[in-house]
């Protein structure tokens, strides 16, 4: 699928699944077929936020709710 969606000529790669761990093991799915490109990623935990940003060009956005 990352053939499908050209992951390796993108200028960016926007991840948003409910799962932050699916959205790392995107990143690091596409990272090598693509080292250069800007990584936009829903994050769920707070937590998460260093593994993400440990990664270079990363720029992660946390979802907040309204409750």
């Amino acid at each position: 699928r990352l053939d499908e969606a050209a992951a390796d000529l993108a200028d960016r790669v926007i991840v948003a699944v409910p799962d932050d761990l699916n959205a790392f093991l995107i990143t690091r799915a596409v990272r090598p077929l693509n080292p250069d490109t800007v990584f936009v990623v829903i994050i769920r935990e707070p937590e998460n936020h260093a593994i993400f940003t440990s990664d270079g060009t990363l720029t992660v956005h946390m979802r907040h709710l309204d409750f």
